[in-house]
C-alpha cells in the first residue's frame, strides 16, 4: 500500500505536494512570534513535519525510477534543510533540528550515491554535494558572526564539508575510472572545511580533510593501472599539498604571533598538519610505485625531489627546520621503496644520479642558508643522516653494478664529504654552545662511522681488525687537533674491539695457512700493530686520568697492549713448534715447548714490572707478580718431571737469575720509595 502510494506521488504533483507543506509549517514557524503563541508549541509539531518532509523526499528518491532522475527531489531536499538552517539561524531552539535534518539529507544523499549513482549523473551528485556541504557549514558560522554566539557551540560547522568528502569518496569508489572533475569538488570541500574549522577555532576539521583527500588519492590509485595516468595524479598531489603546507604554516604563525588564541588542545592539531601534510604526497606515490612498478624512476624520484625542494623553501622562508626532516624522510623512503621494487643493475646509472642528488640537497641544506639554520639543531640532523640513509641505496647500486673490488672508496668519499661539513662546523660556530657541540658530535660522528666503514667493505680478516685499530689511536691523536670528545671516545670504542676481535675471536687462527718461515709471519705484524695502537693512544689520551665506566681509559688501553703482546709470545711459541697446517696449542709432551713457555712467560714477567717501576704502576707489577707465579708453578708442578737432570738444573738457574733480578729491582727501587712515603708520614704526624 505504502509502495503504491509513493508510485502515486512520484512526478512533479508530489514534489510540488511536499515542497507546499514544507512553505506551510516554515510559515507557521515564521509567524508564531506575530500572534504571540510560545515558540516550542509550534516548533516542535512544525519541525517534525519537516523532518516527515525530508524521510517523505527520500523514500520518493529511492522508488521507482526517480533516483536516475533526482534533481528535482535533490532541490526539495536541500530547500527543506536549507529551511531548517534558517529557522536555527533565527532561533537557537532550531539548531538541533537542524542537526537531526542535516542528518537525515546526509543519509538520503549516501544512501543514492551508493545504490544508484551512474557515470552521467556525476555532475549532479558534485552539485549535491557542494551545496549540502557549503549550506550546512556557513548557516553556523553566519549565526555566529551576526549574533556573536560562543565558537564553541558551533563545533559542527566543519563536519559537513567532512560529510561532503565523505560523499565524493563513495562516489570514486562507484567509479570504474575517476576523472580529474572530482579533485576541483575534493578542493572546494577542503577549502570549506579549513574555513569552517578555522573561524570555530575547531582545527582538527584541516587534519581530517587532510586525511580524506588522502584516502581520495589511494582511491583514486587503486582505479590506474599504467603510467600515464600517474602525471596527472603528481600535480593534483603537489596541489594539495602546497595548500595544505600554506594554510598549516600560516596556522603555525598566526599562533606564534598571538593573533589568534586557538586553545592547548588545537596548538597540538596545528603544529601537527604542516608534517602530516609533508609525509602525504610520498605515501601516495610509494602506492603507485608498488602498484605501477616502473621501471626508470625518473617520474616518480623528479616527483619526490620536487616534494622535497617545496618543503625546504617552506623551511627556508618560515624558519621551520622539522620540515627538512619529514621530506628527508618521505624521500628516503620513497627512494628505497623504488628500490626494491624496480631497480635493475643494467639500468644503475638513473638512480645512482638521483640518490647521489638527494645526499647533496640534503647534506648542503643548512650549510647554503646558514643565516637561517645556524643554530637549528633539525635542519643539521637532517644534514648528517641524508648520508647513512642514501648510503643504503647507493651502496647496493655500486656493488650490484660494479663489483666490490674498490667498494672501500664509496664510504671514503662519503667520510671526506663530512669531513668537509666538519670543518665548516668549526669553522663557522654556532652562538649556542648547545647546538654547537650537537653539530659537531653529529659532522664528527657520520665521518668517522664512513671511515670505519672503509675496513669491514673493503678488507677481510685481520685488516678489518688492524684497520680499526690504526683508526682508533689517529682519533685519538686527532682530538689533540680538534676539541671533540667523541672523536676520542670512538677511537677508545675502536680499540676495545680490536682487542676483542685478536683475543676472543677462535677464528684469528683460520684466517691463513700456517706459514713455513717461523716468527716472521702474519701473526707478528698483526698483534705488534694493534699493541702498537694501543700503546699510542694510551700516551695521546687527554687527560690522562680520564674514566669510562669507571675504569681509567689510559691502564685499559696499557693493559690491552700488554695483553696483546703476551698473546703474541705464545703464539709464536705455538707456532714454532706446531706441525701441520693449522696452528696448535700443547703443553705436554715437548721438553723444548714445555721450556719455551715457562721462560717465556718469566721474561714477560720481568719485562711488565721494570715497566711497572719506571711508570709506578701497581697494575703493572701486580700483574708481572701473577704471570711469575704461574711459571714458577709451571716449572715445579709441570716441567721438571719432564726434564733430565741437565735441563732441570739450567731451568732452575736461568728462573732464579730472573727472581733475583726481580728482588734487586723491588729492594732498589719500591723499598725505598715505602721508606721515604713512610717517613713523609711521620713528619706529617709530628
Amino acid at each position: 500500500m505504502v509502495r503504491e502510494v509513493l508510485l502515486t506521488l512520484q512526478g512533479p504533483d508530489g514534489s510540488a505536494i511536499i515542497a507546499l507543506f514544507a512553505a506551510f509549517a516554515s510559515a507557521v514557524i515564521f509567524l508564531s512570534p506575530s500572534y504571540s503563541i510560545e515558540e516550542k508549541k509550534t516548533g516542535r509539531p512544525c519541525g517534525l513535519f519537516l523532518l516527515f518532509s525530508i524521510l517523505f523526499t527520500a523514500s520518493l528518491l529511492a522508488t521507482g525510477d526517480l533516483a536516475s532522475r533526482p534533481g528535482i527531489l535533490f532541490t526539495l531536499l536541500l530547500s527543506i534543510n536549507a529551511l531548517f538552517s534558517w529557522h536555527a539561524y533565527k532561533s537557537r531552539y532550531f539548531v538541533l533540528w537542524q542537526g537531526i535534518a542535516s542528518l537525515f539529507v546526509f543519509m538520503a544523499i549516501a544512501t543514492w550515491s551508493i545504490n544508484d549513482l551512474s557515470p552521467n549523473l556525476l555532475g549532479t551528485a558534485f552539485a549535491v554535494y557542494l551545496v549540502f556541504a557549503a549550506l550546512n557549514a556557513a548557516i553556523p558560522v553566519v549565526t555566529w558572526k551576526l549574533r556573536g554566539e560562543k565558537r564553541g557551540e558551533l563545533v559542527f560547522a566543519g563536519i559537513y564539508p567532512l560529510l561532503g568528502l565523505a560523499l565524493v569518496l563513495v562516489a570514486m569508489l562507484k567509479q570504474t575510472y575517476v576523472s580529474f572533475l572530482f579533485w576541483p569538488v575534493v578542493l572546494l570541500m577542503d577549502i570549506f572545511g579549513l574555513v569552517a574549522g578555522f573561524l570555530v577555532l575547531t582545527l582538527w576539521i584541516p587534519l581530517a580533510c587532510l586525511v580524506l583527500t588522502v584516502a581520495g588519492g589511494f582511491v583514486w590509485l587503486s582505479k590506474i593501472d599504467q603510467m600515464a595516468t600517474l602525471g596527472g595524479l603528481m600535480c593534483v598531489f603537489a596541489l594539495f599539498t602546497v595548500v595544505f603546507l600554506a594554510i598549516g604554516v600560516y596556522l603555525i604563525r598566526i599562533m606564534k604571533e598571538g593573533a589568534v588564541s586557538f586553545g592547548a588542545k588545537n596548538e597540538g592539531m596545528v603544529k601537527l598538519l604542516p608534517y602530516f601534510t609533508a609525509v602525504s604526497p610520498y605515501l601516495l606515490i610509494m602506492t603507485a610505485v608498488i602498484k605501477l612498478k616502473p621501471e626508470d624512476p625518473s617520474m616518480i624520484l623528479g616527483f619526490g625531489m620536487l616534494m622535497s625542494l617545496v618543503m625546504l623553501a617552506f623551511a627556508r622562508m618560515y624558519s621551520m627546520g622539522p620540515l627538512a626532516v619529514a621530506a628527508l624522510g618521505g624521500s628516503f623512503l620513497l627512494a628505497v621503496t623504488w628500490h626494491a621494487v624496480s631497480f635493475e643493475p643494467a639500468r644503475a646509472l638513473a638512480p645512482f644520479t638521483w640518490y647521489a642528488a638527494y645526499l647533496l640537497v640534503f647534506t648542503a641544506f643548512p650549510l647554503i642558508f646558514r643565516k637561517n639554520f645556524l643554530d637549528s639543531k633539525p635542519a643539521w640532523f637532517t644534514s648528517a643522516v641524508s648520508g647513512l640513509l642514501f648510503f643504503i641505496p647507493i651502496h647496493d647500486v655500486v656493488s650490484r653494478a660494479m663489483g666490490n673490488d674498490f667498494i672501500g672508496f664509496l664510504p671514503a668519499a662519503f667520510a671526506a664529504l663530512y669531513a668537509l661539513l666538519l670543518c665548516d662546523v668549526i669553522k663557522r660556530r654556532s652562538s649556542v654552545s648547545e647546538v654547537q657541540d650537537f653539530r659537531l658530535a653529529l659532522a664528527g660522528g657520520v665521518s668517522l662511522f664512513f671511515v670505519t666503514l672503509i675496513f669491514p667493505l673493503q678488507f677481510d680478516k685481520e685488516w678489518i681488525t688492524l684497520g680499526w685499530a690504526l683508526e682508533g689511536a689517529a682519533l685519538v691523536w686527532l682530538f689533540g687537533r680538534v676539541p671533540h670528545e667523541g672523536l676520542k671516545k670512538w677511537g677508545y670504542v675502536l680499540l676495545l674491539i680490536s682487542f676483542v676481535r685478536l683475543t676472543f675471536n677462535g677464528a684469528v687462527f683460520s684466517y691463513h695457512p700456517r706459514q713455513a718461515i717461523p716468527i716472521l709471519n702474519w701473526y707478528l705484524y698483526t698483534y705488534l700493530t694493534a699493541a702498537a695502537a694501543m700503546f699510542t693512544a694510551a700516551s695521546l689520551w687527554r687527560p690522562q686520568e680520564e674514566k669510562i665506566k669507571g675504569f681509567i681509559v689510559k691502564s685499559v688501553l696499557l693493559a690491552c697492549g700488554a695483553a696483546l703482546l703476551f698473546l703474541l709470545m705464545n703464539i709464536e711459541i705455538a707456532d714454532y713448534f706446531s706441525t701441520g697446517a693449522a696452528l696448535t696449542f700443547q703443553f705436554s709432551g715437548n721438553v723444548a715447548r714445555d721450556l719455551a713457555y715457562t721462560l717465556g712467560w718469566s721474561f714477560f714477567a720481568a719485562l711488565l714490572f721494570g715497566f711497572g717501576i719506571k711508570n709506578v704502576s701497581v697494575s703493572a707489577r701486580k700483574a708481572s707478580m701473577g704471570i711469575f707465579a704461574a711459571a714458577i708453578l709451571k716449572l715445579f708442578l709441570h716441567d721438571v718431571w719432564s726434564l733430565s737432570q741437565l735441563y732441570r738444573v739450567a731451568a732452575f738457574m736461568v728462573t732464579a737469575v730472573i727472581l733475583i733480578l726481580v728482588s734487586f729491582l723491588y729492594q732498589k727501587y719500591l723499598a725505598g720509595e715505602k721508606g721515604q712515603a713512610g717517613a713523609a708520614g711521620g713528619k706529617d704526624a709530628v
